[in-house]
Order: structure tokens, then sequence, then C-alpha cells
């Protein structure tokens, strides 16, 4: 398939505009793309209750690129009233590009989402046509003036926790297990249990007899992502109680720290609202502070214990979202930090102790062994795209 006239004239237009090295009008007429008609782009199904819905074909994405692919889950608002709707969204990345590259966004694809539709719904469209993919193949044609074969695979499902639970338990996100990954309860949450298995979880479906159930996952090929783990979960959490510990003028100092700060190298740039509003404050928001908090937050008059906390945190994190590779010593480097923040933090505020977060960082370096680096799958670049 060519471009009509009057695509090839809009292109010409646009890429003028855009100041770059101008083609003719007639080798961009005679550009060849494949059949990207809307029929074959758009996939439709219904939900459970018989609503329809669409969604784009990962297949027809791959014309564009060759590559495994990684799936996003997640759960963001659809309006920006007050009362917040959730709205179920699922994007991909082309995982055979270079970290940075693939963090890119146009290296981001949406896919799907609704408001109404069940995620795994959706989920079940999108694998069903990479499946056909992986059985059938696909024709594309290549920079090179060729045809190429074209097949791919889902490498991994990178969710928050939520989104963990609808992917990798029977019962559901309001399940009363405490972990998703293994099998361990809040008294004992800085260690780490044994690992959940499918076998048994079909035993448990069997003897309750539960109609309806979702096909069983594999939990290890599900990591929590970085965003939702670490900055909007333990950053979040030992940040907020260490506000929560400061002296009476404590808050208006760090206030003031924040905004005599030099910012003109930051990429992201921090408010003083971060304090007082730290429960509403985004993932990028704490990335940043954790690694100033323990210098403001020391002159504000916390605690040389609860600080030096702080630094314990900040160093995993920094190490954890810097990282493109780890050899086998700095992995149990990172599990030996961890080991020791753990009973450290919930010595100092046991109530970290009731948060799931904590007990997940017992199994980040299972998933840095099983997936890579964290900063290959973590969700900042699925959370921008949207």
């Amino acid at each position: 398939m060519s471009f009509s006239d009057e695509t090839a004239k809009f292109i010409w237009y646009i890429m003028k505009e855009a100041g770059v090295e101008m083609p003719s009008f007639t080798s961009i007429k005679n550009i060849r793309f494949g059949d990207l008609a809307p029929e074959s782009l758009l996939g439709q199904g219904e939900g459970n209750d018989g609503t329809p819905c669409w969604f784009i074909k990962p297949s027809q994405l791959l014309k564009m690129a060759v590559s495994h692919l990684k799936t996003s889950n997640d759960l963001i608002s659809s309006n920006k009233s007050k009362r917040w709707r959730p709205l179920h969204c699922l994007q991909l990345q082309f995982s055979g590009l270079p970290v940075a590259v693939r963090q890119d966004q146009h290296n981001i694809k949406f896919l799907a989402a609704s408001s109404d539709i069940e995620i795994f719904v959706l989920l079940k469209y999108i694998v069903q046509d990479l499946y056909n993919l992986k059985r059938n193949r696909i024709t594309a044609y290549a920079k090179t003036s060729r045809d190429i074969v074209v097949t791919s695979a889902l490498a991994i499902c990178v969710c928050d926790f939520n989104m963990m639970a609808e992917a990798s338990n029977h019962l559901r996100p309001n399940t009363n297990k405490f972990c998703l990954k293994c099998n361990i309860d809040r008294s004992d949450c800085i260690n780490k249990g044994e690992q959940r298995n499918s076998t048994v979880s079909r035993g448990i479906l069997e003897r309750l007899q539960l109609s309806g159930s979702k096909e069983l996952r594999q939990r290890h090929d599900i990591p929590v992502s970085m965003l939702h783990w670490m900055f909007l979960g333990i950053g979040k959490h030992l940040l907020k109680v260490s506000f929560e510990s400061l002296p009476e003028n404590g808050i208006k100092i760090a206030e003031c720290l924040i905004e005599s700060l030099d910012q003109t190298s930051f990429k992201e740039k921090i408010n003083k609202d971060l304090i007082r509003y730290i429960d509403s404050r985004q993932g990028k928001d704490i990335k940043h502070y954790i690694q100033i908090a323990p210098y403001h937050l020391r002159i504000a008059g916390l605690s040389k214990r609860k600080v030096k906390l702080l630094c314990m945190l900040a160093e995993i994190c920094r190490l954890l979202s810097t990282k493109k590779e780890f050899q086998n010593q700095e992995i149990l480097m990172i599990k030996n930090k961890i080991d020791n923040y753990l009973p450290e933090a919930t010595n100092v505020y046991p109530s970290l102790l009731q948060k799931v977060k904590t007990h997940l960082s017992t199994h980040t370096t299972d998933d840095i062994i099983q997936h890579g680096p964290p900063c290959a799958y973590f969700e900042d670049g699925f959370e921008k795209a949207q």
C-alpha cells in the first residue's frame, strides 16, 4: 500500500514545518508501508457482560519494530474531578531496545483502556494476538527495501501492587493474603517466606469450587514495578514518618530549605508542598527528594538514627534506579543493604511493619535475578506516557 496524494501532501507539509531535510514529493508518495487499514490495525472483543471493546493489535505495531514486548497494566484516572474514577490501561514496550531508548515515550505504545471492561478481559485479546503472531508470523516491509518476517513474544508483565494482585491471585485484590509472592504474614514481614506455587492454588480452587476464576499465572513472571514499590512505597512511607518525627518548627525549616534549593540542574523540580501533601505526591518527586532528605531533615532537627535510615534507603534507591546491569556480588551487596535496612527501619518506626511494600523489599533481588535491573522494567516510562 502506498500513500494517496492527499496523505503525501500532508506528510510533506509536516516535514517542511519541522525543518527536516525534504525528500521529493514522489518519493514520499511511493513509500511502501504495508496494510495499515483501520480494520487491520484494530481488534474487537467484548467484556463479560457483552460490552464491546476495541484494542490496537500488537502484531500491527510490530510492522514498525522487530522486538520482544513487555506490557504494563495500570489504573489511571479517567477524569480530572475530585472523584477518582479508575481507568484500566494497557501499554507495551519494545523490550529488545537499549534501556535508554526503551524508556523513550516514542517506544511506549498505547494498546487499550476502559473504565468498564476488566483489565484481564482486555489483556486476553492482546495476548491472543501475540499468540497468533508467534504461530503464524507476519510480513513487514523493512528500510532495506525488502520484506521481512516478524514474530514476537510477551517477555514480562510489569504491575503495580493492585494490578499484581489481579494478575497473580485467584482471589483478586481483596484477598487476605499479605504477600502475593510467598507465604508470610504481617508479624514476620521483614523476612521472606516459602514461595507460593500454582499447584497449591489449584488445590484451593478445587476445594472452594470457585466458578469463573481466572487462569492461574506464574507469579515470578510479574515483577512489582520500581516506581510503586520504591518511590511510592517504602520511600514515601519513610519520608512521611520522618516528617511526622520532626520537632515543632522542623516542617517550616524543611520547607525553607526546599525553597532555597538551587534546582537549575534538576530534571524534575521539587516543591515545598511535597512535605505537607506527601500522600498525593508523584513518584518522581520522591525519587529526587529522597537523595536530599537526609541533609535537609538533619538540619530540621531529625535525630541522627532516623537520618541514618534515610541515608540507607537513599543509597539503595540510587543503586537500583541507576545501574543497568548487576554482577553477582553487586546483587549480594544490595541484598545485604536491604537486609540491614528492614530491621532497623521497623525498629525505629514499628508502623512500617504494617506496610506490604516493606515486605516486598525482601523479593527485590529475586526480581533482579529473574528479570534484570529494575530500570529495565520499572513503570516510570509508562506512567509518563499516560
